[in-house]
């Protein structure tokens, strides 16, 4: 029986700011795009399976028709609009500089990763 993808991910902010830092100077996606946000690419790349993400959900894409849907956390949310205001809505290329910044404006108290 195969895992669920909600046991496989956990959304760790420091996971995701960890992942950052190691691109700091590439693209880790593009704003205002489902498939291609950061967090969505993030996802994708630890799972090995494409995700796409919504406001406030993730969709992981299965075999055939199938899929799971996923509650994202809150830093999420606030990761993504924060996204979308730096790029005025647009679909902007966002760099590991670029995200990681937003992240810590957001959560200043988060250690950061090392």
């Amino acid at each position: 029986m195969m895992e669920s993808v909600e046991s496989q991910i956990d959304f760790d902010v420091n996971a995701f700011r960890a992942w950052l830092l190691a691109h700091w100077g590439e693209g880790v996606g593009i704003a205002c795009n489902d498939h291609l946000c950061p967090v969505a690419l993030w996802s994708s790349l630890r799972l090995g399976r494409p995700c796409s993400l919504t406001w406030d959900l993730m969709y992981v894409e299965g075999s055939g028709f199938s899929g799971e849907v996923l509650q994202v956390p809150e830093w999420v949310k606030r990761f993504t609009l924060a996204l979308e205001r730096y790029s005025m809505g647009g679909h902007a290329v966002i760099s590991g500089a670029v995200a990681l910044s937003l992240l810590d404006q957001l959560f200043p108290d988060v250690p950061a990763a090392v």
